[in-house]
């Protein structure tokens, strides 16, 4: 259940972080050209962040979902996969969203038992998760998530105890990072230049990274 709630999240996160990335963008340009023409708004309300809660709605006929109507998986099955106002068809991503959150969190801890490894691999797959959905939709992969997890490879392995020494942390981030780069600079392609940001997997060992499955690591 625990992973089903974080998958839950994880849609949340989804479909929240590039808007709030664009939004900033935006901000950012019309600070650095005050002359320059406004760009259209987006409709998602002023406050619209992961820190404000805010009730889930139907993106078809605006219908706010009740509790029992926002239940991890369950309320999609009962519910057939559509809005209980308008009857439209939701999109079944969410709910697959929840049960792939699910069973990584189940591999996890089937794989290191009732231990912090088995949250930190958890973390780690939910996060490359994320970070797939995101990059499906939109082709980027936000620092806000990239950069964390480089950093969290870092402190997770240092010291005794972790999935590999330090040595080996620092050596697969740098190495990942050269691939990736070298990469860039032949094809020049923009899909390579934002992939080297999945080199921050690469301080975790294999054993954490496969848990999260093929379609969480992102291909050049």
């Amino acid at each position: 259940m625990f992973g089903l709630v974080i998958g839950c999240f994880l849609t949340v996160v989804v479909h929240r972080l590039p808007v709030m990335l664009e939004r900033a963008w935006r901000a950012e340009v019309a600070a650095a050209m005050p002359d320059a023409p406004k760009p259209a708004t987006d409709a998602y309300p002023e406050r619209f962040n992961l820190a404000v809660p805010r009730s889930s709605a139907c993106p078809h006929c605006g219908h706010v979902l009740r509790a029992w109507e926002n239940i991890p998986v369950i309320s999609y099955l009962v519910l057939r996969g559509r809005c209980s106002a308008c009857g439209a068809r939701v999109s079944p991503r969410y709910s697959l969203t929840e049960l792939a959150t699910g069973a990584l969190a189940a591999l996890s801890l089937y794989a290191y038992g009732p231990d912090w490894a088995a949250l930190a691999a958890f973390g780690l797959c939910a996060t490359l998760l994320a970070a797939r959905l995101i990059d499906h939709d939109t082709r980027y992969l936000p620092d806000v998530l990239t950069l964390p997890l480089l950093w969290a490879g870092f402190i997770v392995n240092f010291g005794e105890g972790g999935f590999a020494t330090l040595h080996d942390a620092v050596t697969g981030a740098i190495a990942g990072y050269l691939f990736l780069w070298c990469v860039y600079w032949p094809s020049g392609s923009r899909a390579a230049w934002k992939a080297w940001a999945t080199a921050t997997s690469s301080c975790w060992p294999r054993s954490a990274r496969d848990s999260a499955g093929p379609r969480s690591r992102r291909s050049c």
